[in-house]
């Protein structure tokens, strides 16, 4: 019976809270880390709001990585990373990109162009508590070519 109710319970309050999805408003730039055989460390400074009246951690996560339609890697988030409630706030992103094979070499024939488009796509986990909601992402950019050097940072 205890089982039962604590079950109910479980069903009904994890149904009752829901979230909304922080919102992207704004990018400070970025650092690129170490660059280890095909993995790239880069800390991405986006400044998020979180509309909800509480914090919301934004757990372990990949996406896929491609440039001009073409697939360049895996972007990962192997940390939780906690977004303030009702506030806007940069947020320090660390991210691992598992570079696919070729990268390097697809980026320096990119290097000559004025712009490039750039697109991230995948889901994102997102929860407070225990409670973890999925939040499809796709982003496309057009971008310069020099962004993406590591010696010229922002």
């Amino acid at each position: 019976m205890k089982l039962g109710t604590l079950l109910f319970l479980l069903i009904f309050i994890t149904s009752c809270i829901s979230f909304k999805e922080p919102e992207l408003k704004g990018f400070n730039g970025y650092e690129i880390g170490k660059l280890a055989g095909s993995e790239v460390m880069v800390t991405l400074k986006p400044i998020v709001y979180n509309p909800n009246f509480y914090a919301i951690k934004v757990k372990k996560s990949s996406l896929i990585l491609a440039i001009e339609r073409q697939p360049f890697g895996n972007v990962h988030l192997d940390k939780a990373i906690k977004v303030k409630a009702k506030k806007t706030s940069e947020i320090l992103l660390p991210l691992r990109i598992e570079l696919e094979n070729g990268a390097l070499m697809k980026l320096m024939s990119l290097a000559l162009k004025d712009s490039i488009n750039l697109k991230l796509s995948g889901e994102i986990k997102g929860g407070v508590y225990f409670i973890t909601k999925k939040f499809p992402i796709e982003v496309e950019r057009k971008i310069s070519p020099k962004m993406l050097n590591p010696f010229n940072r922002p």
